[in-house]
């Protein structure tokens, strides 16, 4: 199968060509050129199409009528548009008509124009078919549906079809019995090959076409990178359909940055780079953070994926030289970090905290056992997971214990978690808490696992009984604090027994069963160690917690 190309303005589709019982279903290229106004008409057909009157004036205005709306929800100049179909496969001759009837290109037609004025790339193994049936983007099924579907089935470089839903009550003004029934049977031939996404509007429409990437790209080519947000309206279609190419560009930008940073593919991390910093010229903007994000991803990378085992130049010194009379003051020390991505440098590794690099584990096996014990001791994990969490929940003052609804505590609590994992280093300035929304929610959920769940945390900021938020706040810090220092015994224990060799196992539970003599019968010490060499881990774990308890029992007296 070849490799999908993608291009802008062109989409796949399947149109009917006649009527009636001579009308026949081919796969084809619909195109869009978008270009500036001039003159009343915006909409010609170029090449040899020939839109029927009906569909030519659904395009001019229905169709054009959403593209239109779109782009002023991403602040987009309207445009004119020259259309044109590639009829290769139709069997005309090549200086034959083609005759376009019905409304089977409608949907592809609305996607090729968004394309066009937008610049977002599309593949062509996406076959798009559909009426578009009302200016708010309603897309549904038409008679001779069945015949394009059974049109994309037969080309074997189509991977994924996109098409009108089935489901549900469909009036016979629509689709009649029969046509619903052959519809509904070349669907499921589709299906034993293709990839069948079934959409009902606009906004799905772009969900089941556009990725991340084809959005980022067009986002930085046609300047709604940095839009934010179209208007939140209830009962606005378009809005919903703007949104999706207009909302998380940054962190969609990061995710394929990293994608292509963990594939090894630095040309197009590059590419995505340079434009990133074209559009802040055109926009005249420093990108907050965007150093700060970088050096983070870059420290996540797999040594792995850096294939000349060097982190390699990801930016020019003259991009950093343009974006640097855009910066304000406390943009100094992001673009320092953006400076070094101008030039080759080692492979980032894993730096060990203090106590880690004081020294390797001993060859000697009791020595061994006392740096891993003083390692897990509850004190000092405590300090080293406990502390950053600590000092980050006094700093996260609010001067209210009661919230007026759950969203509200939701939005509470994945500021405060994006708050803490800021503090800790662990993400970059620019995140929104709508991106760690997900993972807040789940913290609360394990936080209050044994007290109701995330319901009670409700209730108790609903109508306070214990402290209301700033309780609901400081068994989030416990429950991090205890996931964190969880995490940091694994990494203790994985990095302490895993390089062991057999040998040295047994060893080393010889000096942990002679540290543990006074405590165990005599019949645990009468067989051969090696049959505790593959609980080591947790037999390590559970020495360690029983001496935190004996030690907290002692203080207490």
């Amino acid at each position: 199968m070849a490799i999908p190309t993608f291009r802008v303005g062109r989409v796949t589709t399947a149109l009917v060509l006649g009527q009636g019982e001579t009308s026949q279903a081919t796969v084809t290229t619909v195109m869009a050129r978008a270009r500036q106004r001039s003159g009343r008409r915006r909409i010609l057909l170029r090449g040899a199409a020939r839109f029927g009157t009906g569909a030519t004036q659904l395009i001019e205005e229905t169709v054009l009528h959403l593209v239109d709306q779109v782009a002023r929800h991403l602040a987009l100049r309207p445009q004119a548009f020259d259309l044109s179909v590639v009829h290769a496969g139709t069997g005309l001759a090549p200086d034959q008509s083609l005759g376009l009837g019905g409304p089977s290109a409608d949907a592809a037609v609305t996607m090729a124009m968004l394309s066009g004025i937008t610049k977002i790339p599309l593949s062509d193994d996406v076959a798009i078919i559909g009426h578009v049936a009302s200016p708010d983007g309603d897309i549904t099924p038409w008679p001779d549906m069945g015949m394009a579907l059974d049109a994309v089935l037969r080309t074997p470089d189509i991977r994924t079809l996109v098409c009108p839903s089935l489901d549900g009550d469909i009036p016979n003004a629509v689709l009649l019995p029969e046509e619903r029934e052959r519809a509904e049977a070349a669907m499921a031939s589709a299906r034993s090959r293709l990839q069948v996404v079934q959409v009902s509007d606009l906004a799905q429409l772009l969900r089941a076409v556009l990725s991340d990437e084809t959005i980022v790209l067009g986002s930085l080519r046609s300047g709604f990178f940095n839009l934010g947000s179209a208007p939140n309206l209830i009962g606005d279609p378009i809005g919903d359909a703007a949104r999706v190419l207009c909302e998380g560009n940054n962190t969609r930008f990061g995710r394929c940055l990293q994608a292509h940073l963990f594939a090894g593919r630095v040309a197009e991390a590059r590419e995505l780079l340079r434009l990133r910093v074209e559009h802040q010229l055109r926009v005249k903007q420093y990108p907050k953070v965007l150093g700060q994000q970088l050096a983070s991803l870059i420290q996540s990378v797999p040594p792995s994926a850096w294939t000349e085992g060097s982190v390699p130049a990801l930016l020019s010194a003259d991009d950093c030289l343009k974006l640097s009379r855009l910066i304000a003051v406390d943009d100094l020390e992001d673009l320092s970090r953006l400076v070094r991505l101008t030039k080759a440098r080692a492979v980032p590794v894993w730096q060990r905290t203090a106590d880690e690099t004081r020294q390797p584990v001993p060859a000697d096996a009791s020595a061994a056992l006392d740096l891993i014990m003083e390692q897990l001791d509850a004190e000092h994990l405590s300090r080293e997971t406990g502390q950053a969490i600590d000092e980050a929940r006094a700093a996260f003052v609010m001067d209210r214990v009661t919230v007026g609804s759950a969203e509200e505590l939701y939005s509470t609590v994945a500021a405060f978690y994006l708050f803490v994992l800021r503090r800790m280093g662990l993400v970059a300035g620019g995140e929104n808490p709508e991106d760690v929304a997900d993972e807040a929610v789940a913290l609360l959920e394990r936080a209050f696992r044994s007290s109701g769940g995330v319901r009670a945390a409700v209730a108790e900021c609903l109508v306070p009984a214990r402290g209301g938020v700033r309780h609901v706040l400081d068994e989030l810090t416990e429950q991090l604090k205890a996931e964190r220092q969880e995490m940091r015994v694994s990494r203790i224990l994985k990095t302490a027994v895993d390089p062991l060799d057999p040998e040295a196992r047994r060893a080393f539970m010889v000096a942990l069963l002679d540290r543990l003599k006074p405590l165990l019968p005599p019949e645990m010490l009468t067989g051969p160690p090696e049959r505790f060499v593959a609980e080591t881990e947790t037999i390590l774990r559970t020495v360690a917690r029983s001496l935190d308890e004996t030690r907290r029992v002692f203080r207490r007296l």
